[in-house]
């Protein structure tokens, strides 16, 4: 679910924020502030969080924020596949074309393919395979048990 974990906010904040953090260009953005640990994983240092940019909600249009509040409304109860399996995750994608849609965007159907491959996604290093659950994410079209699905 889109902001399982969160406290409630205003509805058209949680629109756009929610659909915004849950979405590729988000995902990028957290990949590029991460730091790098022993083997295939990854971290995110408390710090990087706060300098991490997000949608600026002040200038978009009442018809922007129309249109992400009614994204919103058809996608809170999706639930998503964990991140390892975000290319053919159908509720990544339509917030994905939601974002398009409504901010004049490409399509970001290609950065959602090369974010799939992305090594600290799969649990893998650059050269190496799979390994643990993140193999069985990716043989197995089931959703993972826990909260995998949930990025925020």
């Amino acid at each position: 679910m889109l902001g399982g974990r969160s406290k409630p906010i205003c509805h058209q904040n949680a629109a756009k924020v929610l659909l915004w953090i849950n979405g590729s260009l988000s995902l990028l953005t957290f990949l590029g502030c991460r730091v790098v640990t022993q083997g295939a994983w990854m971290q995110m240092k408390k710090p990087a969080w706060a300098g991490m940019p997000v949608l600026d909600m002040h200038i978009l249009s009442d018809a922007q924020v129309a249109s992400l509040a009614t994204a919103y409304d058809a996608l809170c109860d999706r639930e998503l596949l964990a991140l390892a399996r975000l290319n053919v995750d159908p509720a990544r994608r339509a917030m994905d074309e939601a974002l398009s849609t409504a901010l004049g965007l490409p399509d970001l159907s290609p950065l959602r393919e090369m974010l799939a491959r992305e090594p600290g996604l799969m649990g893998k290093s650059a050269v190496g395979q799979p390994t643990g659950k993140q193999a069985a994410l990716l043989d197995s079209p089931e959703k993972e048990d826990g909260d995998q699905g949930e990025f925020f």
